[in-house]
């Protein structure tokens, strides 16, 4: 179960995943970050301590997991153990305005330092990504970069990426009805997502088409409480096939705690914040 349960701390806590489904992985989760440091910073939270709970009720057996937030709320640290897997320690330095300028992911395999830059109006125009492995060569050192385009409305219109300075992929997007990306499409696999927002411009919904004769499935759904927070969020495996549910609770601004649920009902673990 504790495979699980890792699993489900790393990925809610911050996202440093440079993959595909880039509008959501660069754009959405990168927003996310910025809304909970600034809860926090109101709140004056400098301390968080994770416990991981079995689907027993039971503290996950060698789980560590604690962030740190300096004074002025420009660098927050997270450092993670398990017993199945190297520590780890994430690090998020901010601008003194909340943006998040630089991540440093960093374990005895290696280190990924993940730069961010943004225009005048705060949009995210660039990514830099340089993920070196546990070698003293630049043999085992992988780059990424991501650079978005928007048209003198604000609206995403594209985003080049390139991988080890020389591979270079189009990703397109056309935008909804309300200006929002509606679809994300890479120009060189021909792979598709479909993105689906409510009124209030929240993500609701990701559909994916890997294959232009495949048919496209939900892949994520999301659901919100009036607050804007995220409640629920149903991610989705095998085409469909099988599924994972998270449910989140909040009290005074702040999350309390989230649990992971099968396909069929039952729970696989759950996680609480206590804040300091």
């Amino acid at each position: 179960m504790l495979k699980h349960t890792a699993i489900l701390i790393l990925v809610l806590l911050i996202s440093s995943k440079l993959d595909a489904q880039y509008y959501y992985n660069d754009i959405v989760n990168n927003k996310q970050v910025l809304s909970e440091l600034a809860v926090l910073k109101q709140k004056k939270i400098n301390g968080v301590k994770v416990i991981s709970l079995e689907a027993t009720g039971e503290e996950t057996e060698g789980f560590t997991c604690q962030k740190k937030i300096n004074r002025d709320f420009t660098e927050v640290e997270i450092y993670t153990e398990t017993n199945e897997s190297y520590p780890n320690t994430f690090i998020s330095y901010f601008t003194k305005t909340g943006l998040l300028q630089r991540t440093v992911d960093s374990s005895e395999a290696g280190a990924t330092t993940i730069d961010y830059t943004y225009d005048a109006s705060g949009k995210l125009v660039s990514i830099n990504s340089s993920k070196r492995f546990a070698t003293d060569d630049d043999a085992g050192i992988l780059y990424e970069q991501h650079q978005y385009k928007y048209n003198e409305a604000g609206i995403l219109l594209s985003m080049i990426l390139v991988k080890n300075k020389r591979d270079t992929t189009l990703i397109e997007f056309r935008a909804d009805e309300n200006g929002n990306p509606g679809i994300e499409k890479n120009s060189k696999t021909g792979e598709v997502y479909y993105y689906y927002h409510n009124s209030r411009n929240q993500l609701t919904e990701i559909l994916h088409q890997y294959n232009p004769r495949k048919n496209p499935f939900t892949e994520y759904s999301f659901e919100y409480n009036e607050a804007g927070q995220l409640i629920r969020m149903k991610t989705v495996e095998k085409e469909g096939a099988d599924y994972f549910t998270w449910r989140y609770d909040y009290e005074d601004g702040l999350r309390i705690n989230e649990r992971c649920y099968l396909k069929q009902g039952s729970i696989i673990g759950s996680v609480e914040y206590k804040y300091k």
